[in-house]
């Protein structure tokens, strides 16, 4: 979509507390992070189109 965009980070399960918090005081100071969510993805699939396309380069 236009003007939207997505962070992946690939957070352990035990740390997501702590980034959640780090994110949420970043996201008070920075106006235009409208929404901040957790997915799991275990095996890297939302990621596995760019590891392809990766491995096509190299």
């Amino acid at each position: 979509m236009t003007g939207y965009r997505d962070i992946l980070l690939y957070i352990q399960t035990e740390d997501q507390k702590k980034a959640i918090e780090i994110l949420e005081r970043y996201k008070e100071k920075q106006s235009p992070i409208e929404s901040i969510s957790f997915e799991s993805d275990p095996q890297w699939e939302a990621v596995s189109s760019f590891y392809e396309a990766s491995k096509l380069k190299n």
